[in-house]
């Protein structure tokens, strides 16, 4: 079974791909639709994956305060739904946790500071441990880019 690359042009109404081994090749005259179709699908992707690159470079460079995942969240929200300010992630008290600095998709606690986050992703939303000795952890409001998590 030949597989091809995504990439195909017509000359003289005979299809041409790219293979695998990067070598041009007529393609075997069944797969003109299949080509066609794999095309669009591959337009359809990559148009799919410049929208999230915009996204992704926007919450990098601080232009939003959003997230497109709770894990991937790394804004400077740093109160809860309820007003409550955070707790640093590197610090133990009020309260204790386990978290360690491979859990933060900042790298570590020390730069996800006492902002909301959602380490290893378990909790679907940014949330945080407050200061308040009496309030261990409260979700964050922040909204999901487009939408709320």
């Amino acid at each position: 079974m030949k597989i091809f690359l995504f990439f195909c042009t017509v000359v003289s109404t005979v299809t041409y791909v790219f293979s695998i081994d990067a070598t041009c090749k007529k393609a075997p005259s069944d797969s003109r639709g299949l080509v066609q179709k794999m095309r669009s699908e591959i337009e359809t992707i990559l148009q799919k994956l410049t929208e999230i690159q915009s996204e992704l470079t926007d919450v990098e460079y601080g232009l939003t305060d959003c997230g497109i995942s709770s894990r991937l969240y790394t804004g400077k929200q740093n109160c809860t739904k309820s007003g409550r300010i955070c707790m640093e992630w590197k610090k133990q008290d009020p309260h204790t946790h386990v978290y360690k600095d491979r859990d933060f998709s900042d790298g570590t606690m020390e730069k996800a500071g006492n902002y909301c986050r959602d380490p290893n992703g378990g909790n679907g939303k940014p949330w945080c441990y407050t200061i308040d000795a009496d309030v261990v952890a409260e979700d964050c409001n922040v909204p999901r880019c487009n939408t709320f998590f």
